[in-house]
């Protein structure tokens, strides 16, 4: 396989074309937060609704307002897939392993998020991978915060 088809595998392309969950979440227990990227111009809007209080209240829904390459938008519909269920702990471990095997660092991921650990070999493009997992975890260490309230 050559590195232009590594970095863009089927699955990538595929959430790219067709991102899951893309549409803005709203409701009394919805958090939300925006990144942007401004050394390439990726953007995205994340929103997620617990239910239940602390490590053990679980993700409910998962929504993804992404815009930008590729990867971006790929790596935000994988989250909102992968996150949906779990619970609050859980969520951030997946979110460790995933910065891990993004930089090189390690950690062996299963299923379709082993599409976003190729990007390891391509230092400019780990933001893009990484950007929307750092929202998550910023707002899954304070779900209860009144700032990311939507």
């Amino acid at each position: 396989m050559t590195l232009v088809n590594e970095l863009y595998q089927d699955i990538i392309l595929e959430h790219a074309r067709r991102p899951r969950n893309p549409s803005a979440l709203v409701g009394p227990e919805v958090v939300s937060t925006h990144e942007h990227n401004t050394l390439c111009g990726d953007d995205v809007q994340l929103f997620i609704e617990t239910q239940g209080a602390g490590q053990d209240a679980r993700i409910k829904r998962v929504a993804a307002v992404a815009k930008g390459c590729t990867l971006s938008i790929a790596s935000g519909s994988l989250l909102t897939e992968s996150l949906q269920g779990k619970t609050i702990a859980e969520a951030l471990l997946l979110v460790e392993q995933i910065q891990a095997a993004a930089t090189g660092a390690g950690s062996v991921l299963t299923n379709e998020l082993q599409a976003l650990g190729s990007i390891a070999h391509y230092p400019t493009r780990v933001k893009c991978v990484t950007m929307v997992w750092h929202a998550a975890k910023k707002l899954l260490m304070q779900p209860d915060s009144k700032s990311n309230r939507v």
